[in-house]
């Protein structure tokens, strides 16, 4: 036989009165609406003896829940046949007082059932969603801690190559080498830059360009004798494209180091990012010793340009390097902003 009132399988009402309060709860709703029906019987015409009860059983069952909701509901139907239907004070039985506590039972019977299952169903969706955030929490957990394991493998490798590159004789094996160990420690510090709890997800801003600038100085060991300054417009791009991004900037940074101001060298490096139309531009500006006479950023084959051009091509972007305004020299990457077209141009 299939239940009225179901068992709760997905989810249970929590009610912060114990059940005997809410019971003794409903008896007073009851006989509240019994004697304000009482009260108003001379100005009512004949026909309403449920009148006040039915809102007394909806509240009792939202509020109190289904069973003293249908305590209500049972002290009401007596009431009401016994006080207010003919033959009045008494139980008899005739066609209209069938007619009146069928009304009734019907009545209350679908609106118990509809508040119950209502309830129920809130109970269950408020469950789920206090489940599913946990799961997010336990998710996003696992996800840090795997992250900070692979910045700590790649900084791991970096250092590992460091003292080989040590250990070679061959300047340019060892040269090699460091390059890799920089680029690793790099690509270690962006992955935990990227992650970390302090830093809005995906965020370019100027927080993040002038950390990440530190970072790749501290790993050139150029941070005590080179500036750094930020600014950015805040933009929000997907993971897929804001490493890249990051990782351009990045070799831009290494770059102005190794050939703007050497071993050696002085001087600040400023990062601008701005936004102009569909587009995203970001300036890496040094004062340091600027560019080679007949500089052609095409006929550089360097590792550190092919992996830009890579970068640069995963961002459907562009990537540019000139003079700068009074010295040194700028590099400018120039992508699309998330729906907008793609770059026109190229590295």
């Amino acid at each position: 036989m299939p239940h009225i009132f179901p068992p709760r399988a997905h989810g249970r009402r929590v009610y912060r009165l114990a059940a005997p309060v809410r019971y003794v709860l409903s008896a007073v709703l009851f006989l509240a609406a019994f004697l304000i029906r009482v009260a108003i019987d001379s100005a009512l015409p004949p026909g309403f003896p449920y009148l006040t009860f039915f809102p007394a059983v909806v509240i009792a069952t939202y509020f109190l829940g289904t069973g003293p909701g249908v305590l209500c509901a049972v002290l009401s139907f007596f009431a009401a046949w016994y006080a207010f239907i003919q033959p009045f004070y008494s139980f008899e039985v005739n066609g209209q007082t069938l007619i009146a506590l069928a009304f009734f039972v019907f009545i209350v019977v679908v609106d118990i059932v509809l508040i119950d299952r209502m309830l129920n169903a809130g109970a269950a969706l408020k469950a789920e969603k206090a489940k599913a955030v946990t799961l997010a929490e336990q998710r996003d957990d696992l996800f840090s801690e795997l992250q900070h394991r692979v910045g700590n493998n790649l900084a791991m490798v970096s250092a590992m190559l460091k003292v080989q590159a040590r250990a070679l004789p061959q300047a340019e094996a060892r040269s090699a080498l460091e390059n890799a160990s920089r680029r690793l420690s790099i690509i270690a510090e962006v992955n935990r830059l990227f992650h970390n709890p302090s830093h809005s997800l995906n965020r370019i801003d100027g927080s993040f360009l002038e950390s990440l600038c530190r970072k790749c100085l501290e790993a050139n060991g150029a941070e005590g004798r080179i500036g750094v300054s930020a600014t950015a417009t805040p933009i929000e791009l997907e993971q897929e494209r804001f490493l890249p991004v990051a990782l351009i900037v990045a070799e831009s940074i290494n770059n102005a180091v190794e050939h703007g101001f050497g071993a050696e060298g002085r001087g600040r490096i400023v990062l601008t990012g701005a936004q102009a139309g569909d587009m995203y531009r970001i300036d890496i500006a040094d004062d340091g010793a600027g560019l080679p006479p007949g500089f052609d950023l095409a006929a550089v084959d360097s590792v550190g340009l092919k992996l830009v051009r890579s970068f640069v091509r995963q961002v459907d972007g562009s990537y540019a390097v000139a003079p700068g305004a009074a010295k040194g020299a700028v590099s400018t990457v120039v992508f699309p902003l998330p729906g907008a077209g793609q770059a026109a141009g190229g590295v």
